[in-house]
């Protein structure tokens, strides 16, 4: 199997790849570099969005799918269940991604990412800017999708907490421990989600690359 890269989707793919065993091949591919969109990368996946896999021959983009995809193929029953409910409850979430947590990449490791190549600078108004979002957008979603301990309820996360998850934590991933939400009492089902889901396994080797991302970025602007 062949999967391909965007950070956030990628890593959700990626690591319940990982969790479950499962071996593919990583051909990187980069989205801020026009990457996905590419002759060669539409001629594979006409949407040009991606992570996307070639499944020998099958070709499927779009996070979310490919992991509903995979789980019903390789039956991992855990990650999405057969509970007409809970089916359902990681379904509204995966809908809702790229309009909840999927704002995270977009409005805060966007332009962080933008300053780090240079395009756009980071002031202590862009920063400032940065965690009100972050919080903003981490407070809507404890509010509308951690009702119970995960996303869809039960006692195991599913795909939809992964998905969540690489969106949420990358923010201090990337801009450091000044923009973590441990310690705010109005977001203590977040922290302890966040928590429990940090602990599965293959976390640091799925997380590696934005963690570095984040070291260089900091020592960027200690440098600045």
């Amino acid at each position: 199997m062949r999967r391909y890269r965007l950070l956030s989707p990628f890593r959700s793919c990626a690591w319940l790849c990982r969790i479950k065993d499962l071996p593919f091949e990583h051909v990187k591919v980069e989205p801020f570099m026009g990457g996905t969109r590419t002759k060669e990368y539409k001629d594979k996946f006409p949407t040009g969005l991606s992570p996307a896999i070639d499944d020998n021959g099958f070709k499927l983009a779009e996070g979310g799918a490919i992991m509903k995809y995979l789980c019903v193929k390789e039956g991992w029953t855990d990650f999405y269940p057969t509970d007409l409910q809970q089916q359902a409850l990681v379904d509204q979430y995966l809908s809702n991604h790229h309009s909840t947590t999927r704002k995270m990449t977009m409005k805060v490791f966007h332009p962080m990412m933008m300053s780090f190549m240079g395009k756009q600078e980071w002031d202590a108004d862009a920063g400032a800017k940065a965690k009100d979002t972050s919080v903003f957008i981490a407070s809507k979603f404890q509010d509308v999708f951690l009702k119970e301990r995960f996303i869809a309820g039960g006692d195991a996360p599913t795909i939809a907490d992964l998905a969540a998850y690489t969106e949420i934590a990358q923010v201090e991933q990337v801009l450091g421990s000044e923009y973590s939400f441990e310690g705010r009492e109005d977001m203590a089902r977040l922290n302890e989600w966040l928590g429990e889901i940090k602990g599965l396994k293959a976390h640091d080797d799925v997380h590696r690359t934005v963690s570095k991302l984040g070291q260089l970025f900091q020592a960027k602007l200690a440098g600045a």
